[in-house]
């Protein structure tokens, strides 16, 4: 590369890693059950070679009555080895595989568009996408960590009509992100159906070589298969529709199309109660991209290329594996979307740069510097608004029971602290699989620890609850030892010791 797009694509990067990696241990505010999970399978296995239930290095990991796909929790391993044990950690790896997105967008750009500036546009729009910036921030790192095989193997495949080696290296590579995010199982084979329609030629030629790159995906596909069809239940089996008693309140079609929506795109995002897939009120990207969009669309119909008809069909079946499941729209599922509408708004950027380049030398030049402050004015008010909300807002909308369940965090610590004065210890247990911030938070230290409610009461013993205000009964006398609050002051829980009945 020439010294001027590598120092521009290294300031890329080190941009997007800034909005990824900054004050990530505390904004998601709150450590979700899966982002424990991960963290602590990652921490067995550094430690003993195992999962949390004994088995040596698995290729699922069964946790919360479903399997957790290996790629990420292996990819953790190097972070808690340096960083121990902590939210930080489980966050920056996924902070990492985000990171290093960029990188391969800029290696996928420039290969579909033949092009140094196209390759530093898109990975310029992918740095700061708040769809990808918002998931490269949490602990649920499978979603990055499948975004980033996907555009490697894009990219590698690419790579591979001159290299030769790097047809089989793609092929690795998008079977590792079959490991990485279920979403994959949907999306991947038909990107591959797409990869041999266009290119047949290309596989013709080096046919031996296409067959080993075929071989490679069979043989890492295979236990997979053997999963799903002969192993125990899987988490797809029950978020699919298709073959389900749901119900479901629009079509098909209009579940596909909302994905293409100002609503979702642009406006609400997600729209939905579960605040750790999305920042409230604000779409998955920015409203500047979506002339481009448009444009990019206009330009694929006119001068259509085996990469941007590639690069169509991608867009046109990125919703299957939202369509296919049970709750639409939704960003994680389709989180592949992230990566395919910032090369959508580079054709759009490109084409938009290509005809004011064609205008008479006098008008050319002043219209493409008007238009480049342009798109630096508006767009850096549009990013700087969404960091704005997202670091001054989302603490306090999403801490909550369908947030990231803030408290876990705080509690487990305190009990470890006064275990010598108590024979129970009781987390309230209305959150998704609580026994694992035990595990988490104290994974040696707190065997007085439990999970439950007032039900747990015995006068016979010393027992310490935290529990969420509604589940305070009042058949009981409480002394409170410690209140805490959601930043938008709601009591969170309540750490209390039952003193007795209330009189009938």
């Amino acid at each position: 590369m020439p010294r001027l797009p590598l120092f521009a694509l290294a300031v890329i990067v080190l941009l997007g890693g800034a909005l990824r990696a900054y004050n990530v241990g505390d904004n998601p505010y709150g450590f979700f059950a899966d982002e424990a999970s991960f963290g602590y399978n990652a921490y067995t296995i550094l430690r003993h070679g195992t999962d949390e239930h004994g088995v040596r290095f698995p290729l699922l990991f069964r946790a919360f009555g479903e399997y957790k796909l290996p790629v990420y929790i292996y990819g953790l391993v190097p972070f808690i080895a340096v960083f121990g044990l902590t939210e930080t950690a489980v966050r920056l790896a996924t902070a990492a595989f985000g990171t290093a997105t960029i990188g391969a967008m800029y290696l996928l750009a420039r290969l579909m568009f033949r092009s140094e500036g196209a390759g530093l546009l898109a990975a310029l729009v992918l740095a700061v996408e708040p769809w990808h910036v918002h998931y490269s921030r949490t602990g649920i790192g499978d979603f990055t960590a499948y975004a980033f095989l996907l555009t490697l193997g894009l990219g590698l495949f690419l790579v591979g009509r001159e290299r030769s080696w790097c047809w089989p290296a793609s092929a690795a590579t998008f079977g590792l992100s079959l490991y990485a995010y279920r979403a994959a199982w949907y999306f991947v084979p038909l990107v591959l159906v797409a990869l041999a329609v266009l290119y047949w030629r290309d596989l013709i030629q080096r046919w031996r070589l296409a067959l080993l790159s075929g071989l490679i995906l069979v043989v890492m596909a295979t236990p997979l298969a053997w999963h799903l069809l002969l192993g125990p239940g899987d988490r797809v089996r029950e978020v699919a529709v298709l073959g389900s008693e749901q119900r479901r309140d629009r079509s098909v079609w209009e579940t596909y199309d909302a994905y293409f929506g100002v609503s979702f795109l642009f406006e609400r995002g997600d729209n939905g109660p579960i605040t750790r897939h999305y920042l409230p009120g604000h779409g998955q990207l920015y409203w500047l991209q979506a002339p481009f969009l448009l444009l990019g669309l206009i330009a694929i119909a006119r001068q259509p290329s085996k990469e941007r008809l590639l690069l169509a069909f991608a867009l046109a079946v990125y919703p299957i594996g939202g369509v296919l499941t049970d709750t639409n729209p939704i960003s994680s599922r389709t989180i592949h979307g992230s990566v395919l509408f910032p090369l959508l708004t580079t054709v759009g950027l490109m084409t938009a740069v290509g005809s004011l380049g064609r205008l008479p030398p006098a008008w050319a030049r002043p219209a493409l510097a008007t238009f480049a402050a342009l798109l630096v004015l508006i767009g850096g008010f549009q990013v700087a608004g969404y960091l704005q909300r997202y670091h001054g807002e989302y603490a306090r909308l999403s801490a909550g029971y369908w947030g990231w369940q803030w408290g876990p965090e705080v509690i487990v610590p305190y009990f470890v602290r006064l275990q010598v004065e108590y024979d129970d210890l009781f987390l309230d247990g209305e959150f998704n699989a609580p026994y694992i911030f035990f595990r988490f938070y104290a994974p040696d230290d707190c065997a007085k620890c439990r999970i439950g409610n007032t039900d747990a009461y015995d006068p016979r013993r010393r027992q310490l609850f935290a529990l969420r205000p509604h589940n305070l009964s009042p058949s009981y006398r409480y002394d409170i030892k410690k209140t805490l609050h959601y930043p938008d002051g709601e009591v969170a829980f309540e750490i209390v010791e039952i003193t007795g009945r209330t009189a009938p």
